[in-house]
């Protein structure tokens, strides 16, 4: 998804769905400036050496404990912080 300032957000999630319910596998939300800088990213992904929670954000220059936002969530957090840059 790009906005007109040129950043862009990059998403993707694999999903388990049953008749019950959806579960969310493994996901990745990054929202990078037109200069390919890191603004933030949401993912589960497992890292070298271990964190010490799944569900994490990569900020600027930190990683904390996030749970797992919903796309819509997500780009609302992207409008709000273009705003803000």
């Amino acid at each position: 998804m790009c906005f007109t300032d040129e950043s862009v957000l990059h998403f993707r999630e694999f999903v388990d769905a049953s008749e019950s319910q959806i579960d969310k596998v493994a996901y990745s939300y990054h929202f990078q400036d037109k200069l390919n800088g890191l603004l933030f990213r949401y993912d589960n992904a497992k890292h070298k050496p271990t964190l010490a929670v799944v569900e994490h954000k990569h900020c600027a220059e930190d990683i904390i404990f996030a749970p797992a936002p919903d796309l819509q969530q997500v780009v609302q957090e992207a409008i709000v912080m273009r705003k803000l840059i």
